[in-house]
């Protein structure tokens, strides 16, 4: 290898270690322009082709290398790559799986793929997503890792990566899960809560007693008796109506108190359900909004994972309830937009259609171009082909316009679009 030839391959293995795949791609381009007898910039090229998933431009690099250079190395390269045909339509399928929700399935498929370092990018992509969606962080981001050690400037590695640094799940430079804190320290001030009760309104006298001046006095004595157990029974009431209203809108201190100790999500949930931060007592508001907090970080994640879980053991009654638990509190949440997409189709699960709909209308509006937006519209049209032809053709066009080239777009939209 000539001076030059050397200069060149250096610089494009440097980008090739640094994570910068396609300038070490221009690089081999520039010196295979200068001559075709280097074998090493030849098998490099191949390499990172391979990498890349294109199997049909490295098995032509290493044709060439090997016809050309009678390169040893090349040839051994070709041999390998008669099992990566097969891993192809492996990665496919196991794309398909991914769209189609089946996580397991498609996390099975993607490690045979890995048994080779062909297409190692989007395999290694593939995977980080699966955990991702599965609330597996660890593994997440080791794929992740994986394809920015590759590829420093891949989108979507780069929007995963985001995506954990902003729920702390990832602590940047020094690569390692940080999870986030879920015991809050407590003030250890004993706090107390006060029930107040409205005592019942008062009942006008004089009304009552010109109302029965004019009775007899036995008649009077039993109004008067009916008018005092009314009276009587209309304070229960309106004290136990009260009592109702002050159970639902306060928090029971000392067993949020121990749900917070214990990281106890599902407790915390329950015990702000249906509670208003204005009817807390104002000593309880900073403990109040310590558990919101929680629940709106750990929580959203701790119930997504639940939710996944559920839903991949098709249990799906169990994952609408955590389903429903994390879209509450998801707001802000880089979950969001799995989450409501997931609700969407376990509510479809559960036979709920009209609130699945408006789940997967809810998705689309929010997210046109989002991972799941093809696979929203589909449903969607197939949810409304029978009962609103309309609608179902909304869908359909919508589908055809944006994503002519998905899967989803197939026969089934065809079939609505052609009646």
């Amino acid at each position: 290898m000539d001076k030059k030839c050397r200069k060149l391959y250096n610089k494009a293995i440097k980008y090739y270690q640094t994570g910068e795949i396609n300038k070490a791609l221009e690089i081999c381009e520039e010196a295979l322009a200068y001559s075709l007898k280097n074998s090493s910039i030849l098998n490099l090229k191949g390499i990172l082709l391979y990498q890349k998933g294109n199997l049909d431009g490295a098995i032509t690099v290493w044709k060439i290398n090997k016809d050309f250079n009678d390169d040893g190395m090349a040839k051994n390269y070709l041999k390998d790559t008669q099992e990566d045909k097969r891993r192809s339509e492996l990665y496919l399928l196991g794309e398909k799986r991914l769209k189609d929700l089946n996580i397991d399935d498609a996390i099975n498929i993607f490690k045979q793929c890995l048994e080779s370092d062909f297409n190692s990018i989007k395999v290694n992509t593939a995977l980080a997503l699966c955990y991702q969606k599965k609330g597996d962080f660890t593994k997440c981001i080791n794929h992740m890792e994986k394809v920015l050690s590759l590829d420093k400037k891949s989108k979507i590695a780069n929007q995963i990566k985001k995506e954990l640094i902003e729920v702390k799940a990832y602590k940047g430079s020094n690569h390692k899960l940080w999870i986030p804190i879920t015991s809050m320290i407590i003030l250890s001030i004993i706090v107390t809560i006060t029930y107040s009760f409205y005592n019942g309104s008062n009942i006008n006298k004089e009304s009552s007693n010109n109302s029965i001046e004019s009775l007899p006095n036995n008649t009077l004595e039993n109004t008067k008796d009916n008018a005092k157990e009314e009276v009587i029974e209309k304070e229960v009431i309106e004290e136990e109506n009260i009592s109702d209203v002050t159970k639902k809108n306060s928090i029971n201190v000392d067993k949020l108190k121990e749900a917070l100790d214990k990281n106890d999500l599902d407790t915390i949930y329950s015990e702000l359900d249906n509670v208003n931060e204005n009817d807390i007592d104002n000593n309880n508001k900073g403990m109040y909004r310590n558990a919101i907090d929680i629940l709106k970080t750990t929580g959203v994640e701790k119930f997504y994972e639940k939710a996944m879980n559920e839903f991949n053991l098709k249990n799906y009654e169990n994952a609408n309830i955590e389903f429903q638990k994390a879209y509450k509190y998801c707001e802000g949440s880089y979950l969001k937009e799995h989450i409501i997409f997931y609700k969407a189709v376990t509510l479809e699960n559960v036979k709920n259609n009209e609130d699945a709909i408006k789940t997967y209308d809810e998705y689309y509006g929010k997210y046109p171009k989002g991972e799941y937006a093809d696979n929203a519209l589909y449903n969607a049209a197939m949810l409304t082909k029978e009962t609103n032809k309309d609608k179902s053709l909304y869908y359909a066009n919508k589908l055809e316009d944006n994503f002519p080239n998905s899967i989803y777009f197939n026969q089934n939209i065809l079939n609505i679009l052609n009646k």
